[in-house]
């Protein structure tokens, strides 16, 4: 039944940028943005990382098979972690993220987050995965 609405260059595509923020360990707790697009069967996957504020600003991009969409994924994301002005906007590597991720004002900075509770009572939270 599912095949029925399943659209193959459409999975490919977010396989890509699900590949980039799983090889980085990202989600809600860092600021980036991820475009893909698809021309005949090549993808062009670009991502932007900022800091917090805004002011940093770096932006990364690959391009290849549409059935190496994983692939390109990995490789973009090897692309930012040598790049030494995305790594400390990364965080550590190998850092297991909590399963509640960060809280509006300060994502991923439990320090922060844990000063705002004090401050203002109950945690804003940002993101919640549930697996």
């Amino acid at each position: 039944m599912l095949a029925q609405i399943a659209h193959e260059e459409s999975s490919q595509c977010c396989k890509a940028e699900r590949s980039l923020l799983r090889s980085i360990e990202g989600g809600c707790q860092i600021s980036m943005g991820v475009n893909t697009t698809l021309d005949d069967d090549t993808i062009k996957l670009t991502a932007t990382l900022l800091s917090r504020d805004g002011q940093i600003s770096i932006t990364e991009s690959t391009r290849g098979s549409r059935f190496d969409a994983e692939l390109l994924g990995e490789n973009l994301a090897r692309e930012f972690l040598k790049n030494p002005h995305a790594r400390p906007l990364l965080g550590p590597a190998g850092q297991k993220r909590a399963l509640t991720y960060g809280y509006m004002e300060a994502p991923g900075d439990a320090a922060a987050a844990a000063k705002d509770q004090e401050e203002n009572g109950s945690p804003k939270k940002a993101c919640i995965r549930d697996d």
